[in-house]
């Protein structure tokens, strides 16, 4: 489900952004470059160079990585070539805060009746649409700190003190209610992005004496309600105990510093972490227990350093010096215009402030692959405040020429990229279905395209062979246990499935392989202790149905 909201997010926007290209070729606009657009162009080219020598059977999820970095950069370069003039500026933060104001109802619903819900809540964590708490966090911090940007700087004020006093009092009472919710999440990657708004508070708090008051007193009232009601006991949901995530976070950071001390230069490949951190894990002296797989390391520079080794770290710390020379300029052309008397001074710093809950959400999780709408609203933030922070008159331009080519050549890839998400829509929707009714009829996903087919290649085989399995159960049809034997061995080389390993051990041992399917079974013991189908003293007896297989 998740997947399918993000790719409609990017059809969206790629429909959105081919109207916007088509239109500056009408117009014959010309492309801005801005300073840190050159350092990312240049990150992403180094991001790219691993591809060359990452493993064939992990080429797959290593590119939809690299992929959506390329996007990124795309999104980044379109937003850079508005003109953010005041009315655009607040037609986006409060488009921004809408979308905000929507996961509060969603997740006030679920905090509050979980039971009757819009969308279901599964657990004791409360996460809106993004079925993740700490991700729904720091959503609602950069809502909270773009809230204090709209009632601190005066260059976002209204000039009619009727609508002014309005907008106050109505931003004021999304504050308390954002703030509290922002408690009650119990995330403390959103607290800590919450932070920011604290910075805020510091940087541009003497502008505007009353409204710093005001804004003040609806924070602490926000939390201090918050805090009140989970400390009460009297709160739907439960207290969230972080204890066992401290230990597990710790251990995670220095398996993964020692995997990059081993091979710093070319890294262990892309798209292979989740197989390549638990084998070097159990292979340790004396090996680390497994407590879950990891997919990731929790943290997006440590993820690039370890698969790409030097390169990948190179990299990835170019787009964060160019994100360096965003803020710095900001910040300084913002001290200038507020010595000047500048009506929109401040804005390009409060917009870099206002970054800060995502990209510290990126250095403890993953937020950027949960969810879509996260990294499109941290881009677009990012996109304003670059050129908030220069002026379209300093901005360098390429030349008529140039720039007429670049707009083609943005409008083909836009519309390119629009119609691989229709087509990645049509394979996820009919995947869906598949796996909705447990796959056991796989016949609708010899129906898709061949495009839709290598964009979903491996979730698609991977229904497929389930689906083999189940048909086994019918027809006793040895080749298909022999098709799926060769698949999961070539699958567990990337990935870890311990429902995979148990069907092919049990396959394994039911071909007469002992050997062979005693090297999984200890694998698959070291990977998944407590699971006792992996038991040295278990002997599986040959298949019958799947449904009875371990």
């Amino acid at each position: 489900m998740t997947f399918l909201v993000n790719i409609l997010i990017l059809q969206g926007l790629s429909l959105g952004a081919l109207g916007f290209w088509c239109w500056r070729i009408r117009d014959r606009r010309a492309i801005f470059i801005s300073p840190a657009l050159r350092y990312f162009t240049a990150g992403m080219v180094m991001l790219a160079l691993p591809l060359a020598y990452t493993t064939d059977v992990r080429v797959p999820g290593a590119a939809w990585r690299v992929a959506g970095a390329v996007l990124g950069i795309l999104w980044f370069f379109s937003c850079l070539q508005l003109r953010w003039r005041r009315c655009t500026l607040l037609t986006v933060l409060y488009g921004v805060l809408l979308l905000v104001g929507m996961q509060a109802i969603i997740a006030g619903q679920q905090w509050l009746m979980p039971d009757n819900a819009w969308v279901p809540l599964y657990g004791h964590r409360i996460y809106g649409t993004f079925f993740q708490p700490n991700v729904l966090a720091s959503f609602i911090a950069t809502g909270v700190t773009l809230i204090l940007a709209l009632l601190l700087l005066p260059g976002l004020a209204s000039k009619h003190a009727g609508i002014e006093r309005a907008r106050q009092y109505s931003l004021n009472a999304l504050l308390v209610v954002l703030s509290a919710l922002l408690i009650c999440i119990q995330s403390r990657a959103g607290w800590l992005g919450g932070l920011a708004a604290v910075l805020l508070l510091f940087r541009f708090g003497r502008i505007t004496a009353p409204n710093t008051v005001n804004a003040v007193a609806a924070l602490t009232g926000g939390v201090a309600l918050g805090s009140a009601w989970l400390l009460s006991g009297e709160a739907l949901l439960p207290l969230t105990d972080h204890s066992g995530s401290n230990m597990a976070r710790w251990t995670m950071l220095r398996d993964t510093l020692a995997m990059i001390a081993e091979r710093p230069l070319l890294g262990w490949g892309y798209g292979g972490f989740e197989y390549d951190f638990q084998h070097f894990r159990v292979n340790q002296s004396p090996p680390t227990p497994v407590t879950e797989i990891a997919r990731h390391p929790h943290n997006e520079i440590l993820l690039w350093a370890v698969e790409g080794g030097v390169v990948g770290l190179v990299g990835v710390l170019l787009m964060v010096a160019g994100a360096g020379i965003i803020v710095r300029q900001a910040i300084k052309r913002d001290r200038l215009a507020l010595r000047a008397g500048h009506r929109m001074a401040g804005v390009a710093t409060a917009l870099s402030i206002a970054l800060l809950p995502m990209a510290i959400h990126s250095l403890l999780e993953f937020p950027f692959y949960l969810s879509t709408l996260h990294f499109v609203i941290f881009l677009l933030l990012l996109a304003m405040a670059d050129s908030l922070g220069t002026t379209t008159s300093t901005l360098p331009t390429l030349a008529d020429r140039a720039s007429q080519r670049l707009n083609l050549a943005m409008t083909a890839l836009t519309l390119g990229i629009a119609a691989l998400a229709m087509v990645t829509i049509e394979g996820e929707v009919t995947l869906t279905q598949v796996e909705t009714f447990g796959m056991e009829d796989v016949t609708p996903l010899t129906t898709l395209s061949s495009p839709a087919r290598h964009l979903l290649l491996e979730r698609i085989t991977f229904d497929e062979q389930v689906g083999a399995l189940m048909t086994y159960n019918r027809t006793r049809d040895e080749q298909l246990l022999e098709g799926y034997s060769r698949w999961a061995q070539t699958y567990l080389q990337h990935r870890i499935d311990k429902h995979v390993y148990a069907n092919l051990i049990t396959i394994l041992r039911h071909q007469k392989h002992p050997a062979t399917a005693e090297h999984y079974r200890r694998e698959a013991a070291l990977l998944f202790p407590t699971d006792r189908r992996f038991a040295s003293s278990v002997d599986t007896p040959a298949p019958q149905h799947y449904q009875d297989w371990p």
